[in-house]
This record gives C-alpha cells, sequence and structure tokens, in this order.
C-alpha cells in the first residue's frame, strides 16, 4: 500500500502536523500536544522513564486531558522549560517547523478554592503536614551513607522519627481512596482514580521498605530508599493538590460533596483547624 491510499484510508503519518505548529508553554496540555504530535509519545517515554505512563489509554483519557506541560515536568523531576525546550526540538527534528515556546510563561495554575470543612481543604491541610515531613526525611537521608559513624546515628534516629510520623500517609491517601475517588468514578472519571492508586500502593511499598531500615538500622539502605521516597511524596502531593483535586472541584455537585463529608473518617492526619 502506497503513501496516497494510506492517506486515503484516513491514515496520517506519525510525523503529520496539521498547518502551523502549536505553540508551547507551560499550560499545554499534555493531550492536545500527543493530538497534534503523536511521535510525541514515544519520545516522551524515551525521554523520562516515568513518562510511560502516557502509553495507558486509560492515563491519557483522565489525568491526561487535566495535565499540563508543568505538571508532567514535575513528574519527571525535570524543569518545565528544559521539557519544552527538547519537545519543540523533537517537533522540528520531524516535522521541519519548530513550535513556539513560553517558557516564562505564568506557571502558577489555577489554584483549588476550598473552605474549611470541605474535604478537599482536609485533603490539602494533610498534604502540607506531608510536604513537612517529606522536606525533613530529604534532609535527614540524603549524606547518610557517606556520614560519619556519630552522625550517620544521629541522622538514623531522625530518620526514624521522621518514618514514624509518616505513618499517616497511609490514611490520608485511604480517605482519599475510599470517599473522593468513587464519586470520580460516579462521574466517569474512574480512569484517574486507577493511576493514583497504584502510585499510592508504590509510595506504601517504599514507606514499608524506609520503616524495615530503619528497624534494621541498615543506614546504606535507608540512605538509598528516603531520598527517593520523599521525592515521590512531594510529586504525589503536586499531582493531587494540581491535579486530581481540580478536577474533582469541577466534576463533583455539592450533594457529592456532602456525600464524601459523611463518609469521611473522624481521624485526620492534620485535620481541618
Amino acid at each position: 500500500m502506497n503513501m496516497s491510499q494510506k492517506l486515503s484510508a484516513g491514515e496520517l503519518p506519525a510525523n503529520f502536523c496539521s498547518g502551523d505548529p502549536m505553540k508551547l508553554s507551560p499550560k499545554t496540555k499534555i493531550d492536545e500536544l500527543l493530538k497534534e504530535h503523536k511521535f510525541i509519545e514515544e519520545f516522551l517515554v524515551k525521554y523520562n522513564p516515568k513518562f510511560s505512563m502516557l502509553r495507558s489509554k486509560v492515563a491519557r483519557a483522565t489525568v491526561g486531558k487535566m495535565a499540563n506541560m508543568k505538571a508532567v515536568a514535575s513528574v519527571g523531576g525535570v524543569a518545565v522549560k528544559d521539557l519544552l525546550r527538547d519537545v519543540a526540538s523533537e517537533v522540528e527534528r520531524v516535522t521541519g517547523l519548530r513550535p513556539d515556546t513560553e517558557a516564562d510563561e505564568l506557571e502558577e495554575q489555577e489554584e483549588v478554592d476550598a473552605p474549611p470543612g470541605h474535604p478537599v481543604h482536609t485533603y490539602m491541610k494533610a498534604n502540607e503536614k506531608i510536604a513537612e515531613l517529606a522536606n525533613k526525611l530529604a534532609g535527614a537521608t540524603r549524606d547518610l551513607g557517606s556520614a560519619a559513624g556519630g552522625a550517620s546515628v544521629e541522622a538514623l534516629e531522625q530518620a526514624r522519627s521522621v518514618i514514624e510520623d509518616l505513618s499517616g500517609v497511609d490514611l490520608h491517601y485511604t480517605r482519599v481512596e475510599n470517599q473522593l475517588f468513587p464519586f470520580l468514578e460516579k462521574h466517569g472519571i474512574g480512569g484517574s482514580s486507577k493511576v493514583m492508586r497504584g502510585v499510592h500502593d508504590e509510595i506504601r511499598d517504599a514507606l514499608k521498605n524506609a520503616t524495615d531500615a530503619t528497624a534494621k538500622g541498615d543506614v546504606t539502605e535507608l540512605a538509598k530508599v528516603g531520598p527517593r521516597l520523599a521525592r515521590d511524596l512531594a510529586e504525589m502531593i503536586y499531582k493531587e493538590n494540581k491535579i486530581l483535586f481540580p478536577m474533582a472541584m469541577q466534576a463533583l455537585t455539592p450533594d457529592d460533596w456532602n456525600e464524601v463529608r459523611k463518609g469521611e473518617d473522624e481521624q485526620q492526619l492534620d485535620g481541618d483547624e
């Protein structure tokens, strides 16, 4: 089958570009980018292993429609300006046309406006506490492996204390899973909840590994898993605050939120005050 036959059958080549290249900015939705330049999916997966979730049709149909380039860069742990530059270069390489980029565009995304007592306010207060603990964990474990013996013992005790406090993370994730996710699924946004559940479970496993390492006094293992756990916690906070919660605020009705609130467990990681 020749190229004209493929096009007549509605099969566009991978490097097809409809007119002028799209403008890229931190606010560019990843779903829009991949619709315009299908080849960017393979590029992003090779660019950073964490972007492999883009291969999932479920993730693309849910989180992908909400996530923008800034959020994707955060997940991959790369600077958004670098990601925009490299994506633009790949588009130019394949199509011969270089998109305009606006890396300096206002990067703040719309903030969730949830009053005290609202479930999302409670979730975000919990994330503030988790962020504080993640920062402490990163500080306590970053140089743990290379520290002198006495310093390692002190840092190990600090890390143990922080990891004990992080046990409340499971409660936070369980509340989100049991109270919020069913209503997202009710509104046909179940794919995003499946993705988030998977990441929650990965963090639970990582926290268990860190707990085991502190129990054994395994400084080398803790120096390896601690910083990674801190980073994963920070990334999940970003995903929740910037993607999941705004999406939920748009999708759920006031009656839905009343039901979520009724089903809330009285125990909180860092409850409304």
